[in-house]
C-alpha cells in the first residue's frame, strides 16, 4: 500500500484507546537512520469486511 510503513520498523506498546475500527496503540516506529519517533498505531479488527478496511485506510 502507499502509505505503509514495514512492520518490523514498529515497536507496538500499551493500548491508548479502542475504536470503531479497533485498538490504537502507542509506539515507536524506527526510522532508516536509526532515529526512534514516538508514534499512535492505529489497528483494524481482523473481521472487517472490505469496505470497513477500504474507510479505514481512508481515515488515516
Amino acid at each position: 500500500p502507499q502509505n505503509s510503513i514495514s512492520r518490523d520498523s514498529i515497536v507496538l506498546g500499551r493500548i491508548l484507546g479502542e475504536g470503531f475500527f479497533g485498538q490504537v496503540f502507542e509506539g515507536v516506529y524506527k526510522t532508516a537512520r536509526g532515529e526512534q519517533l514516538s508514534v499512535a498505531v492505529k489497528t483494524c479488527k481482523t473481521d472487517c469486511s472490505l469496505e470497513v478496511k477500504e474507510k479505514f485506510l481512508v481515515e488515516g
